[in-house]
């Protein structure tokens, strides 16, 4: 266990109950999946849930993981939305950057 693990908690289980947004590592103990798994279907489109990036970092709803638990469909941006749920407000990572550093990075003409 790294010193920021120690200072947060017993690792990625610590505050799985409360969290809107979950990991990678997070969403793959929740579904009995390795981290690797979760990875590679993400990148294949294989994942039957909605990922979003977060700066560097890969989130997924929680209530689209126990959804998927439950045996139901994920929901989706319009249902989530019509639903007041917050996670429609984040960017998924297959969507273009909207902040405006990215903005003007992807304006930029390749070389």
């Amino acid at each position: 266990m790294t010193a920021g693990a120690a200072r947060r908690g017993s690792g990625p289980s610590a505050n799985l109950g409360t969290k809107p947004l979950l990991s990678i590592d997070e969403a793959a103990i929740l579904l009995g999946e390795s981290r690797l798994t979760i990875y590679r279907a993400v990148k294949a489109g294989t994942l039957p849930l909605p990922t979003y990036l977060i700066g560097h970092r890969l989130r997924i709803p929680r209530r689209a993981v126990e959804r998927l638990l439950a045996g139901l469909p994920p929901a989706t941006d319009d249902t989530q939305a019509q639903a007041g749920d917050d996670d429609a407000a984040a960017s998924p990572a297959s969507r273009r950057p909207t902040c405006s550093a990215a903005r003007r990075s992807a304006a930029k003409p390749s070389v």
